[in-house]
């Protein structure tokens, strides 16, 4: 199958908020095309764009230029396949690839593609991760818990091929959400801080990497997809609000769909409980990723990568 480029140029509306201007972005071009089936995460480590597609679970490797260069594991079964994926980061030559059930984190050499090995995660379940370094940080419902109560974040650290286990952040996130409509998480570390928040909410928690609380808040938006699902006492959304966070520079930016005349995702920063409004966009985006003045982000209704060139208003 062809792996093809796209190029257009496309103004993004800019807000001015509380007296701070936002950024202005401009989209220079965009990949992925015919090489993409749901892209729903994305990440950008050193010379190479890696996104995870919902469909099947691999992650698509590119060039910072959209060239399609490999495509990384994927559902099913047998060595480097995982039945749950649900999300990845890339630490130097290294992949590790989260699975939600059974928690592993498989590990992959991002030159070759090569599956390397797998390791267990002694929690329940694993929902959301985020690293630097050796430092692992994983959302879980708890321990062996299925009833969605005493969500934990867990920090362990990678020895060798194993994951040690070093101490929980206890109660840090019972005051987000309700605990029956949680399923995956969103996460991100940097700057000496780890900010987590559900998929199914609004609401944001951040802690020093000792797991003491910093700041909690919410995005001032309403969560989109009101139709409830419910089986039994369980509620579920049908669809997320806060859908992906990255730590740039000194705060953290979250991307979130935001209801209106139409569907779209806004893009905020938070700084130790601080919320600003930076972006509004014309569609909804799924994920994005920043390197140097570039903003990758995921249209997953397109199957496409958009990329931004970031400049100030």
């Amino acid at each position: 199958m062809a792996k093809t480029l796209l190029s257009c140029a496309l103004a993004v509306s800019v807000f001015l908020c509380n007296g701070v201007y936002g950024i202005e972005l401009t989209e220079t071009k965009s990949f992925g095309d015919n090489s993409l089936q749901m892209p729903v995460t994305i990440e950008v480590s050193g010379s190479c764009c890696y996104v995870m597609e919902a469909a099947t679970g691999s992650v698509n490797q590119f060039s910072l230029n959209g060239k399609w260069i490999r495509s990384i594991s994927g559902r099913g079964q047998g060595p480097g396949k995982l039945a749950n994926p649900n999300a990845f980061h890339v630490e130097a030559d290294t992949l590790y690839i989260l699975n939600y059930l059974p928690p592993q984190l498989a590990v992959f050499n991002v030159e070759t593609g090569h599956f390397e090995y797998v390791m267990s995660i002694p929690v329940g379940n694993a929902m959301g991760m985020a690293m630097t370094g050796t430092d692992c940080f994983i959302l879980t419902n708890g321990l062996g818990k299925s009833n969605g109560d005493g969500k934990l974040v867990i920090k362990m650290k990678v020895d060798g091929k194993h994951l040690e286990r070093q101490f929980e952040f206890k109660n840090a996130l019972s005051n987000i959400g309700n605990p029956s409509l949680a399923n995956q998480g969103v996460c991100t570390v940097g700057a000496g801080l780890v900010t987590f928040a559900f998929v199914y909410g609004n609401e944001i928690v951040q802690f020093d990497m000792n797991g003491n609380i910093v700041s909690s808040n919410h995005l001032p938006v309403q969560i989109q997809g009101l139709k409830i699902q419910r089986r039994g006492n369980q509620a579920r959304y049908s669809k997320g609000t806060i859908t992906d966070m990255k730590t740039v520079g000194k705060s953290v930016w979250i991307l979130a769909n935001e209801t209106g005349s139409s569907p779209h995702s806004a893009l905020f920063s938070y700084d130790r409980g601080k919320v600003v409004r930076l972006y509004t966009f014309d569609r909804e985006l799924r994920s994005f990723a920043v390197e140097g003045q570039d903003f990758f982000a995921v249209d997953q209704g397109s199957a496409l990568v958009r990329v931004y060139k970031i400049g100030k208003n």
